[in-house]
């Protein structure tokens, strides 16, 4: 293979000879350092790309599930600097990795100082990580990297190079990616998630590079006839790596089959599994000619409508293996008696059974009329043909075809709740845009990346605005409680004055109804220490004969104001005063024909300091008048949701044990013992007193939310491996 020569740039600009102390190069091997260089170069341009795009996608997930503010605009602003700075970063990653070939056999010692920076955790946990990248790299890549290890000692005239002295190797490349982010000085955790997108979309698919690089330098008489053979391991088997049974589908009694793990031949492993379930009853051979794989795809992307009216047949049938003779069927339709018919190779029959059956399993726990149901059966024709298409979809955690339908299904399930309100019109319009693109476009890795990140864009703008709703009902909450505690201040003051002097008639239905909001609003706007609010003590203190009016006037108006500021009107609050403050023969007080009676009715009629909220969510009792002492698992459990961080999810059961809704812990105080729960939007759900719910909790109405460790297509992905494996209760179709 070669490289064209106008198209090949010196290593190092402005050097055309290797630095001092590496010795010189011949010619020849200077031009096959480049070409490798090059080639390299040319296939990271991609990936790394993708690793970017992977990396921001975690960034956002991260984001989504933050339990703070804080922790959300430091993903967020992370996000958003390798969005501005994406370029910039892709050229100093190629110019880290052409410092690497420019120093390709040099081993020269390090004259740096020695210090204690490996007692850093960020530095120990950054260094691990490259290390476990390189150990698992060589596990997959042995034989390539083994060819290509003595190829390149042979072409620098150096021992075989390893770790980070192969420039193409996993530590080389990774060490490039952590040193092009080095002037970001992010935190170690944000380092650590984008070296792990650089595992996931870069070092783990390194074999088509190695093989690339392999073959130029054989073909140019590097070590032509170097073959690397694995050797077992001993004990290592073929294939699942678990004992097959004797007989096909059954297992040592008393013995339970040992779990299966998802690696990275997972669509290998279940056409083994398919295999051993069809061993007891083989399936008809295919009669017919082969379809290719572009044929398939062509005849899948015209049979879209009838095959996807089909599978979902299929699915409320349960019987999902099915599926291929549908697809036989719609194929082979209006074909002539006489013409040849057309069947599916074997591995187009097993992606076909195997895709079926995983759709099935993945919705065998949702309801029929949900929306993530009917959602995921619009996907299963267009998942086919990238499967078809990808085998990678099987074996790679990250593929975007898989996150994608996670996401779509996890955002069918969270926010489509049936209520019609706009978000969730705007969301199911999107979601019905993005699969019938799925279906109208060719299917490949780039426009399932693009839906991935269309999808995530509209979940983000919903986010931010539940996030809002719920900042809004927190901060509410927040002000409540401000409120009743002034209020209950404010009640505790006046019953000390009330003690010492028991007020007539209508000063205390003054008092009680109004005068206490005028002193609750004081504490809220000026604090107990403030001189505005010991005036109103004053002013208290002056209507119960506490103290003496100095000036009657002054007083009127000190009422009024107060009165005013908690909404009454100006000339309701000056009849009040004057009739509170005249006598009865008061030619003033008798001119508004206002007498004791109307007044009491007034203050009653007004609307207190508060009542507005009241009406949104009652009023909680107080714990202290809980109907039972709590137990002491109720206290217990009462001290650890003290300990919860905001933003914990509950579960909350009916009475039959199932979920009857979700919501998520928002606010608590730890002197009321008040919480609030908010639901996905952010809208306000259960209010309730933290011994109830510790109750709740203790009698299993209510359980802390814990969410899967797999989303939706792993799980039915490793349900789907349980199912197919040898001694499994049923073979194939629903369980």
């Amino acid at each position: 293979m070669d490289v064209e020569q106008g198209r090949r740039l010196p290593l190092a600009p402005g050097q055309g000879e290797r630095p001092d102390g590496h010795g010189g190069w011949s010619p020849r091997v200077r031009r096959l350092v480049e070409e490798t260089h090059a080639l390299c170069e040319s296939w990271l341009e991609a990936p790394l790309r993708a690793c970017l795009l992977d990396a921001e996608h975690k960034l956002f997930g991260q984001a989504e599930q933050a339990r703070n503010y804080m922790d959300q605009q430091v993903h967020m602003s992370v996000r958003v600097r390798l969005q501005n700075h994406r370029e910039m970063l892709e050229r100093r990653f190629f110019a880290e990795l052409a410092g690497r070939f420019e120093q390709l056999g040099s081993r020269t010692q390090s004259d740096a100082p020695l210090t204690l920076s490996l007692l850093d955790d960020g530095e120990d946990d950054e260094r691990a990580a490259l290390e476990q990248a390189g150990v698992r790299s060589e596990a997959r890549h042995a034989p390539m990297l083994f060819e290509l290890s003595y190829r390149y000692g042979a072409l620098t005239s150096l021992p075989p190079l390893e770790g980070e002295d192969l420039p193409l190797g996993a530590q080389s490349l990774s060490r490039c990616f952590l040193d092009a982010l080095r002037d970001w000085e992010l935190p170690i955790r944000h380092r650590l998630l984008l070296l792990d997108a650089f595992d996931h979309m870069v070092v783990r698919h390194l074999a088509s590079l190695y093989e690339t690089v392999n073959q130029h330098l054989s073909g140019e008489g590097i070590l032509p006839h170097l073959h690397a053979y694995r050797v077992a391991r001993p004990g290592e088997g073929r294939g699942l790596r678990i004992p097959t049974p004797a007989v096909p589908g059954s297992v040592p009694a008393g013995a339970a089959p040992p779990p299966l793990e998802l690696g990275d031949n997972v669509l290998d492993m279940l056409r083994e599994l398919l295999a051993l379930q069809r061993a007891v009853a083989p399936p008809p051979a295919p009669a017919g000619q082969a379809l290719s794989d572009d044929q398939l795809q062509h005849l899948l992307a015209a049979l879209q409508a009838p095959l996807a009216h089909a599978a979902q047949r299929v699915a409320a049938g349960g019987q999902a293996t099915q599926l291929r003779d549908q697809l036989l069927a719609l194929l082979n339709a209006g074909t002539e008696t006489s013409a040849p018919k057309l069947s599916l190779s074997a591995r187009q029959d097993d992606t076909v059974q195997l895709v079926a059956l995983l759709f099935d399993q993945m919705t065998s726990a949702m309801q029929h009329d949900s929306h993530a149901y009917r959602l995921l059966g619009e996907w299963e024709v267009p998942l086919l043909r990238m499967a078809l298409a990808d085998r990678d979809v099987f074996d790679q955690r990250e593929h975007p075809a898989r996150r994608l339908l996670a996401a779509m299904a996890d955002a069918a399930h969270d926010w489509l709740d049936g209520n019609e309100s706009d978000a969730d019109r705007s969301l199911a319009t999107k979601l019905t845009q993005l699969a019938e693109r799925a279906q109208r476009e060719p299917p490949s890795a780039a426009l399932y990346t693009s839906l991935l990140t269309d999808i995530e864009h509209h979940l983000s703008l919903l986010s931010r605005k539940a996030q809002a709703t719920e900042r809004r009902q927190v901060e509410a909450m927040q002000g409540r409680e401000r409120l009743e505690h002034a209020r209950r201040h404010a009640a505790e003051l006046m019953a000390e004055r009330f003690r010492a002097a028991p007020p007539r008639g209508l000063v205390r239905t003054l008092l009680e109804r109004a005068w206490s909001d005028v002193l609750a609003l004081t504490l809220l706007r000026n604090g107990e220490e403030s001189d505005t609010f010991a005036a109103r003590l004053r002013i208290t203190d002056q209507l119960l004969g506490l103290a003496p009016v100095d000036d009657r006037n002054a007083l009127l108006d000190d009422i009024q104001t107060g009165l005013q500021q908690i909404g009454m009107q100006a000339e309701e609050a000056a009849q009040v005063a004057r009739r509170l403050l005249g006598n009865p023969d008061d030619a003033a007080a008798s001119d508004d024909g206002l007498s004791a009676t109307g007044v009491a009715m007034k203050l009653k009629q007004h609307q207190r300091l508060g009542e507005h909220q009241a009406t949104e969510a009652a009023p909680l009792p107080e714990p202290a008048k809980a109907a039972e002492p709590p137990s002491e698992e109720e206290r217990r459990v009462r001290a650890r949701l003290l300990t919860l961080p905001f933003g914990t999810w509950f579960d909350f059961l009916d009475e039959a044990g199932q979920v009857a809704r979700t919501q998520k812990l928002a606010w608590y105080s730890t002197v009321s013992g008040r919480c609030l729960f908010v639901t996905r939007r952010g809208t306000r759900g259960d209010e309730q007193a933290l011994e109830q719910l510790a109750r709740d909790i203790v009698q299993g109405r209510a359980r802390e939310a814990i969410a899967p460790r797999e989303n939706l297509f792993d799980r039915g992905l490793r349900a789907l491996m349980e199912n197919l494996r040898p001694g499994a209760a049923h073979a194939g179709g629903r369980q």
